[in-house]
């Protein structure tokens, strides 16, 4: 109705060749970690799905794969105590290029034991099951150096922007995330990239039937160049 995107509504900006999204890598058995970490050679940085049996594996099949892009590793609450992931995030760390470290324990965890781990951890750890809503932010700013919005979490748009700024406010890092999606809720998140020291948003990438168009990421790089829609989330129809 007011002929702006909404990115230009907001008062933020999307800066075209600027905002790289990571490509997520599945937990599987080796070949297939490094079959889908060839299929992504276009793309400048990944992400590396762990909390199983075989994490370290994982990791060095990776990197025979990609020997030397940045890598962030999600663990998705996958190791159940303070000690178990300060020993995996160790190993990491002695890689360089390793990122972060996201959601290494159960959202249910206590305080005490991510104020712990944050103390000790060598990387930054990143809450996402931790971490939902802007009145999170006091809590996460305790335990984690920063957090994973998402706006299926938070509910849309206007809840993505409140929990990012109050995570800012208090010193966090912040990145968009998502699950498995279509371009509608990729694209309105990438509408908030301003917003965000990280980005991982190729849940439109990982599924071969998306009805829409809007933001693209060849190469991993944000854009709305060929966003046939001008105006709004700047998606359409396929």
């Amino acid at each position: 109705m007011t002929g702006k995107s909404i990115h230009e509504y907001l008062g933020l900006p999307f800066q075209e060749s600027k905002h790289v999204t990571s490509y997520t890598i599945s937990i599987a058995e080796p070949a297939e970690i490094r079959r889908q970490v060839l299929a992504a050679g276009n793309y400048p940085v990944l992400k590396l799905k762990v909390g199983g049996l075989h994490d370290q594996l994982s990791f060095e099949t990776l990197r025979d794969a990609a020997p030397s892009k940045p890598v962030r590793i999600d663990a998705n609450e996958g190791w159940q105590t303070k000690e178990l992931a300060l020993e995996r995030i160790e190993f990491f760390s002695k890689y360089p290029d390793v990122q972060f470290v996201e959601q290494p324990m159960p959202a249910s965890t206590p305080e005490k034991d991510w104020a712990w781990l944050k103390a000790k951890s060598p990387l930054p750890i990143f809450a996402d099951e931790s971490y939902h809503f802007a009145q999170d932010a006091e809590r996460a700013a305790e335990c984690f150096h920063g957090v994973n919005v998402k706006l299926v979490k938070t509910g849309g748009i206007t809840g993505a922007i409140d929990a990012l700024r109050a995570a800012r406010r208090q010193g966090l890092k912040t990145m968009l995330g998502c699950m498995i999606e279509t371009s509608i809720l990729i694209s309105a998140a990438a509408h908030l990239a301003s917003l965000c020291d990280y980005l991982d948003l190729d849940g439109n990438l990982l599924i071969a039937n998306d009805p829409y168009h809007g933001v693209t990421a060849d190469a991993g790089v944000l854009s709305f160049r060929d966003a046939q829609e001008k105006y709004g989330l700047r998606v359409s129809p396929r």
